[in-house]
């Protein structure tokens, strides 16, 4: 249904891809301004362009038509955050990782906002559980680090170190659900 557009030149136009790609959103979005995937696509990109008033409004906009897509719980929140409004991240990272437990960018970006806020033991929290849903995420690991030293906490800096997630979900009272870590535990036990 979009076959045929072209971008539009405006005063503003840089001829860069980035513009060229924004301008045939833009266009898709007149011609079909009620599609949701466009609104989603329109809304990152102005994200990453840092408009994010006009980025959180089409996230708004299409979780009205997708209220259990935690993915756009997820962009909102970021894009919140993105604009300094880590507190008002932190309950659209929840709701996403309610929708989806097994969501660790939801977990990772939700931590991310805890630690801007100085509330380290919840950013710690989450990056837990966020390396406990994906081992893979070793820059995590880093994160961890990050808010235990500004917790002035040597042994859990220790742990991180070790990567001894088991020990530290324990001192920290995260239960585990990741089999990696699981077997982890039990091969040490």
């Amino acid at each position: 249904s979009f076959c045929g557009l072209t971008p539009a030149k405006d005063e503003y136009s840089d001829d860069t891809l980035m513009d060229e790609v924004m301008q045939l959103i833009l266009a898709a979005h007149n011609h079909a301004p009620q599609d949701v995937d466009v609104k989603v696509l329109l809304g990152v990109l102005y994200n990453v362009s840092q408009n994010f008033d006009q980025a959180a409004e089409l996230f708004r906009d299409a979780l009205k038509h997708r209220p259990n897509d935690y993915t756009l719980f997820n962009k909102l929140g970021a894009t919140l955050a993105n604009s300094n409004g880590s507190e008002a991240a932190i309950p659209l990272y929840e709701k996403a990782v309610e929708i989806r437990p097994s969501y660790a960018r939801g977990w990772l970006n939700k931590g991310i906002s805890y630690a801007n806020l100085n509330q380290y033991e919840e950013a710690a929290r989450s990056y837990v559980k966020a390396l406990d849903l994906n081992a893979q995420g070793k820059h995590m690991w880093g994160y961890l680090r990050v808010v235990f030293t500004c917790m002035n906490d040597l042994e859990l800096v220790e742990l991180c170190g070790r990567e001894d997630l088991n020990t530290i979900a324990s001192k920290l009272g995260v239960t585990l659900s990741s089999s990696t870590y699981a077997a982890t535990a039990s091969e040490k036990g």
